[in-house]
């Protein structure tokens, strides 16, 4: 028969299993939190995920610059990015304090100036200090979001924030986001710190902090009163004098890092500005009758950083018929813009309306520079841009509020702070680099999401799919086809080709040109430029159509009734070159090229009938003083108009400073052509004073 070996019996006293039946007991009758309570934050004893993190956020960065320094855009700063490297070089020179009251934000151009003074003025370090601070922002961003949500969502935010490519990309630029990201990063740290720990020292750095954000994008400023208010909440269990003093530390925080720049500006200039004195002109830009949402110059055509604060100033004076300082040109286009709002407050609501939908929008909206250019030299930044952009974080964003809705009595602050820094955006105009830091408060509501989504379906399926339902709602409005990428895609290829047109590479300059206008075709100035690079190829013929089709596309664009003049000149048509030159002229009383060019005519050319050598001396001292005598060209110009005027003396002396100019400028070739000239202005006047 078959036997069983006898299994050991354990006894176990009724008191335990008393007591392992209530633990159970216990178990079970605990009810289910809906959503996880915070728990205590970044765990820095956590070092491999930390590191990891870090170094593989600092690696994406690395790759992608690396991937990009063989791009023609590497070496040579455009847009914005160009006045910030060369306030930087003028900073690390030895030029600190400057000489003009702050037209645009200062800290980053300082922030350039260290660097250059230290490395020297190295791009490739510039971006590598960025892809550092990047990577730290990734560290902030998992901090702040594992205290105001809980550890797992603070892991995945952290990861998020690493291989989200308009950070990576907006690392790789010279432009101040970069820097912008980091601070409100570091401020959202602060802010998570003193969610569980309220201390007056956590205060006082978040009003530093504020106070830096305030000085590199000086929208942020409109986080004050919302800081306040949290503040005021944070420190209401102490008794009412710590209380407000507690609080009136962050007011003096930002007080410490602002006033050092108000005196600055009232020591160089006498007059008081807060920070900078580009808000009036900023308002007018977004604001204005003709407005879409998007940047337009004030002076159509010259969207040129070099013109901006130029025209500004001039179009006020004109307008006020008086001279301005710069608080009162501000103040000129403050006014103006209220005026306008108030003569049609229904289209102004509707333009902010419109621009709400495009601060909101997935199309990362740009001036100089664009995204979708770079992500076809970076693979990486192509293959993270097509799983993850704005028009997929922000439908996780909506699912992660949605899904954490219980909890709003601990973030509130956050809705208020993406609110007020959108809205600040909204009340100027959009471009993808002003937006960009509320991306630092939807990451962790995106994380909270997603990390929340497995629980919520198996357990609270319906709230779920309502949570989901608002995402896809807020997908189809994110993701509205508002503005072609095209149209971007094309300008960054018009700036590109302008580099390499530049440093004499014409040949791949119209490459570029040719790209821009397969993107799209009615962009004029694509045409002006591939004009342009067709005639330094000595290809008129070619020019000549592009050119005239750019005037065709806009008639009252300046730059390309004054290029076609230039092609019918060169192609003898002079007359023809004249009356296009005169139609510049008339559009833009500024336009230096034009003004040079119809001087030249008239005083050169061998037709009696066209010769005027006073107008001709009026156009070339109207743009030798605008170039303020620094074109040797123009000078040449001006000595010709003075020789036609009969007045050969002068004309000597500005064919002199033509020459020094040009062999200052290592140009020998002009030079010698202007030597021979003046020969011919001496003997003139030899024989007129005969």
């Amino acid at each position: 028969m078959l036997e069983f070996t006898a299994v050991p019996f354990h006894r176990i006293s009724r008191k335990r299993i008393d007591a392992s039946m209530a633990r159970k007991k216990k178990k079970a009758t605990k009810p289910k939190a809906r959503t996880a309570a915070p728990k205590s934050g970044f765990q820095w004893t956590d070092r491999r995920f930390t590191l990891a993190l870090f170094v593989g956020a600092l690696l994406l960065r690395l790759i992608y610059i690396v991937e990009i320094s063989g791009t023609p855009m590497a070496g040579v700063p455009i847009g914005d990015g160009e006045s910030y490297d060369l306030w930087a070089r003028d900073i690390a020179a030895g030029n600190w304090l400057g000489s003009e009251i702050f037209y645009a934000a200062p800290l980053y151009p300082y922030f350039l100036g260290v660097l250059y003074a230290v490395f020297g003025p190295n791009l490739i370090v510039v971006r590598c200090v960025q892809a550092l601070m990047g990577a730290a922002a990734c560290l902030m961003i998992r901090d702040a979001s594992a205290r105001f949500f809980d550890e797992k969502t603070g892991r995945l935010a952290g990861v998020l924030t690493a291989i989200y490519p308009t950070a990576v990309y907006f690392d790789g630029l010279i432009q101040k986001t970069s820097l912008a990201f980091f601070l409100f990063s570091c401020l959202l740290f602060i802010l998570g710190r003193l969610k569980q720990q309220p201390g007056p020292q956590l205060t006082l750095a978040a009003g530093l902090l504020l106070g830096l954000m305030g000085i590199t994008r000086e929208n942020a400023l409109i986080l004050l009163p919302v800081l306040l208010l949290w503040f005021w909440v944070v420190f209401s269990k102490e008794p009412p004098v710590k209380r407000a003093a507690y609080t009136a530390l962050l007011p003096a925080g930002l007080i410490l890092v602002v006033l050092p720049v108000t005196i600055r500006n009232q020591v160089v200039a006498g007059e008081f500005t807060l920070t900078t004195s580009n808000l009036g002109t900023n308002l007018w830009i977004g604001n204005n009758p003709e407005a879409d949402g998007c940047y337009a110059p004030l002076r159509f055509g010259r969207s040129d950083w070099k013109f901006e604060r130029l025209d500004a100033t001039e179009l006020a004076e004109e307008e006020a018929g008086r001279d301005l300082t710069p608080a009162g040109v501000s103040a000129f286009w403050r006014d103006k813009t209220l005026s306008a709002i108030a003569d049609d407050p229904g289209r102004w609501l509707m333009l902010m309306g419109r621009k709400m939908l495009l601060v909101w929008n997935a199309v990362e909206i740009a001036d100089t520079e664009d995204i979708y250019t770079y992500s076809g030299w970076s693979v990486l930044l192509g293959l993270l841009l097509l799983v993850f952009h704005f028009g997929i974080l922000c439908p996780l964003a909506a699912f992660g509020i949605w899904q954490t809705r219980t909890r709003w009595r601990e973030l509130w602050p956050l809705y208020l702070i993406a609110a007020a820094y959108a809205g600040s955006v909204v009340l100027f105009f959009i471009f993808d680099r002003f937006r960009f830091p509320v991306v630092g408060v939807l990451l962790p509501f995106a994380a909270a999401g997603l990390v929340t989504l497995r629980d919520s379906w198996s357990n609270r399926r319906n709230e779920c799919l309502i949570g989901l339902g608002i995402a896809l709602a807020v997908a189809i409005m994110t993701n509205l086809p508002l503005l072609p990428r095209a149209d971007f895609t094309a300008n960054s290829h018009v700036n590109v080709g302008n580099v390499l047109a530049r440093e004499g590479d014409y040949q791949g300059a119209v490459a570029e040109f040719e790209k821009a206008l397969a993107a799209n075709p009615n962009l004029y100035l694509a045409r002006i430029a591939l004009g342009n690079a067709y005639v330094n190829t000595g290809q008129v013929q070619k020019a000549l159509p592009h050119l005239q089709k750019a005037v065709d596309l806009n008639p009252n664009a300046p730059q390309a009734q004054s290029q076609l003049g230039l092609v019918q000149l060169v192609r003898g048509e002079t007359r023809k070159a004249v009356a296009s030159f005169r139609k510049a002229v008339t559009l833009d009383p500024d336009l230096q090229e034009a003004l040079n060019n119809l001087a030249w005519v008239l005083a050169t050319d061998p037709d009696e009938t066209l010769r005027d050598g006073a107008e001709a001396v009026a156009l070339a001292e109207r743009a030798r003083d605008l170039s303020q005598g620094k074109n040797a060209g123009y000078l040449d110009t001006l000595a010709a108009a003075y020789a036609r005027a009969g007045r050969f003396q002068d004309a000597v002396a500005a064919a002199e400073q033509a020459i020094a100019l040009a062999e200052q400028q290592g140009d020998r070739d002009k030079a010698q052509k202007i030597k021979a000239r003046l020969t011919l202005y001496g003997q003139e006047q030899a024989y007129e004073s005969r």
